[in-house]
């Protein structure tokens, strides 16, 4: 198994599991069902500690806020802190979930809206049809510079991570023409 550092350490702790126990198993031949019984129960441990902490973590959450639909996800390498959104009819929050601390930090809160006409309009695109297929709380935002009216597309799910992840844009001219769109994972 050819596997650079850089990408090893770039893995989550289950898939660093796998293959440690894979070139573990290589170098001692002898030992492979202990070396594999322990890398199973290492698994069994983290994936059922990390099912326990997200269930506090959303119980937490529930007795701070109350929201018709919450959605946690793990922050990288940290059992304590969620990343969650939280939507209600009209009202959207994002935040992160500190069950080391006991707070809950919002980052966003946001209004849905969808009555702007070039909103509507962008749902008609391929790329944003596209975006919206697989988005499980995707945000539109509107934007107007010059003759230009830029319409763009965040999941907020993964609004934790810096840069441009998962956005979709579509921009149109004065006349609600489209100029261009894209979609970037």
């Amino acid at each position: 198994i050819n596997v650079s550092p850089r990408e090893y350490w770039s893995q989550s702790n289950g898939e660093r599991t796998l293959i440690a126990a894979v070139v573990t198993t290589k170098l001692f031949r002898m030992k492979r069902f202990a070396i594999s019984l322990v890398a199973i129960l290492f698994i069994t441990g983290y994936v059922g500690s990390k099912a326990v902490l997200k269930t506090s973590a959303a119980s937490f959450l529930k007795e701070r806020m109350e929201h018709k639909q919450v959605h946690l996800a793990p922050l990288p390498n940290d059992f304590l802190r969620w990343w969650y959104v939280a939507e209600n009819l009209d009202d959207i929050q994002t935040g992160l979930v500190d069950l080391f601390t006991k707070k809950v930090y919002v980052h966003d809160d946001l209004i849905y809206s969808d009555y702007d006409p070039l909103v509507r309009l962008s749902k008609e695109d391929r790329a944003i049809e596209n975006f919206l297929y697989f988005a499980r709380f995707p945000y539109p935002s509107v934007y107007s510079k010059d003759r230009y009216t830029l319409v763009e597309w965040r999941e907020l799910s993964y609004a934790y991570i810096p840069g441009d992840h998962f956005v979709a844009r579509i921009i149109f001219d004065e006349n609600g023409n489209k100029v261009s769109s894209s979609f970037r994972f």
